[in-house]
């Protein structure tokens, strides 16, 4: 990567520039490298939802962390 960077800045904040975008696509593709998760809805959302009854029921799980 060899970005151009103009409007006057310097040797030193055009090397602080492309250390914070060197940074930032490490980082993205880390995250693309993970499976994607299902997000857990917040507490507030858990208490509303009615949960089914009889044998219908899904086994009871402990609360994640």
């Amino acid at each position: 990567m060899n970005p151009v960077i103009s409007g006057g800045a310097g040797r030193y904040e055009a090397a602080a520039i492309v250390a914070v975008l060197q940074r930032l696509l490490e980082e993205e593709e880390a995250a693309r490298a993970q499976p994607p998760t299902r997000p857990e809805p917040r507490a507030w959302v858990r208490v509303g939802v009615q949960k089914p009854f009889g044998r219908f029921a899904p086994p009871v799980l402990p609360e994640s962390p």
